[in-house]
């Protein structure tokens, strides 16, 4: 059991295996070894600005809700979300942030649930808009490849939360869930889990969720900057759209 659950964290040592295998390590540790050192500490500054700013647009989602999350608490769960989920599959671990809501504020889980998760969402928006526009722009796919790079992601991350959110097909899962005796009551009783996981991302309105967008924006300009520094220290002479369509498409796979 415990390989089981180890294995999946090992799959990113394992990638960056295979492609140490495919370079020239030699010329490798020398582009390390020549690394702009002034570049390199810049860009590992600019982590804090960029963290902070997200820490913002998701105290600013806890604020449409109606929670109040302080300043400090707020920005030191981010900060330690992100390193859990660093050592977690798929950063699952950032959804840490829920339990910290949960706990300081004293809300139901599925609501402080609620605002992680449309904080994830924002995120994944911003790396599938300019991840399209990569495959798009550096001609990497045709049309079929790029309407499939649109279209499934789009349909993976838009249909589920319309089906949440509009009352007609909600409240048929609502209907089914509550058939399945106590656990579909702790889903999808009045105050069932679901339920305030739906109540909440509806507090989410479009003058709220607009400056979440803003925030967004400036959180990967701050980390599309980073990205270019580490080219310009590694000697890497290509612009910063290039460098951002290629760490959007990284980040994405």
């Amino acid at each position: 059991m415990k390989i089981r659950k180890t294995l999946p964290r090992l799959l990113g040592f394992l990638l960056l295996g295979i492609l140490l295998t495919r370079i020239d390590r030699g010329q490798f540790l020398t582009a390390l070894g020549n690394a702009a050192i002034p570049l390199v500490a810049a860009a590992v500054v600019l982590n804090v600005p960029g963290i902070l700013v997200k820490a913002l647009r998701w105290r600013w989602m806890l604020r449409a809700q109606g929670i109040s999350y302080g300043v400090i608490p707020s920005s030191l769960a981010y900060f330690g979300s992100i390193f859990i989920g660093l050592l977690t599959p798929g950063r699952l671990g950032e959804f840490i942030k829920a339990v910290y809501v949960s706990r300081d504020c004293g809300v139901a889980s599925g609501r402080a649930f609620s605002s992680v998760l449309a904080d994830r969402i924002f995120d994944l928006y911003a790396l599938m808009i300019v991840g399209v526009a990569a495959l798009v722009s550096l001609g990497l796919a045709d049309n079929g490849v790029t309407a499939l790079a649109i279209g499934v992601p789009v349909v993976a991350l838009v249909l589920p939360l319309l089906l949440l959110l509009n009352n007609s097909t909600f409240g048929w899962f609502q209907a089914l869930g509550n058939r399945f005796g106590k656990l579909g009551g702790k889903l999808f009783g009045p105050e069932g889990w679901v339920v305030e996981l739906r109540n909440g991302l509806k507090q989410l309105t479009l003058p709220w969720a607009l400056l979440a967008v803003a925030l967004t924006v400036l959180a990967y300009a701050v980390f599309y900057t980073q990205a270019y520094l580490l080219a310009l220290a590694l000697d890497i002479n290509v612009g910063v759209v290039q460098v951002s369509y290629a760490v959007a498409l990284g980040s994405l796979i």
